[in-house]
């Protein structure tokens, strides 16, 4: 799965515009939406790592997922799914999961490994 190591990001820095990546009580993934709705895509996806790493659930394992998809980066976004996918505790995040888990496969880029 897709790790800040993997993108050189620093999830524990501030942005320009003051969002602190490393609050483990931020609303990262609301940020994360926010910066993607402006084209910031980079600091969507670091926004997406933060969530991912202080929630460590199926839910942030996909959305971040979608995010790497969105960035053209199809083997990161499947093993990210992958491993979200071991973390589902309920029939609602099943769906979820396998919703996704099937985008990432299916996407007319993405060449099964």
């Amino acid at each position: 799965p897709a790790s800040a190591s993997d993108y050189e990001v620093d999830v524990d820095g501030i942005a320009a515009d003051g969002y602190d990546f490393g609050d483990p009580a931020g609303p990262h993934t609301k940020q994360a939406i926010a910066y993607d709705s402006m084209g910031q895509t980079e600091l969507s996806l670091r926004a997406f790592l933060a969530a991912a790493r202080f929630n460590q659930g199926s839910e942030s394992k996909a959305n971040l997922a979608v995010c790497l998809m969105r960035m053209q980066k199809y083997f990161d976004a499947y093993d990210t799914m992958k491993a979200g996918f071991k973390l589902v505790r309920s029939d609602r995040e099943r769906g979820a999961s396998n919703i996704c888990l099937l985008a990432c496969s299916d996407s007319k880029y993405f060449c099964i490994r």
